[in-house]
């Protein structure tokens, strides 16, 4: 919610996550050193990092591979 429209930058999710999560969420393996961590989603992590413009254009670009492949498929001689 700090930065929705560009994110914080490519690979920084790992270093800017910390202190965003909640104390009750912390388990053994959480940490605040930017060590580990990302988002496990292809969905939100290009929505935390390159905020909700990079987010459209994955979208638009999963939604691309999609449309061609199908159309391919279909004019492929079977």
């Amino acid at each position: 919610m700090q930065r929705p429209f560009f994110g914080w930058g490519p690979g920084t999710y790992a270093f800017v996550y910390a202190p965003f999560q909640k104390s009750k969420d912390l388990t053994i393996i959480s940490t605040n050193f930017g060590d580990g961590g990302n988002a496990h989603s292809e969905y939100l992590s290009p929505l935390a990092e390159q905020g909700f413009f990079g987010f459209l254009i994955n979208i638009l670009l999963i939604g691309l591979v999609f449309v061609y492949s199908g159309l391919y498929y279909i004019r492929c001689e079977k």
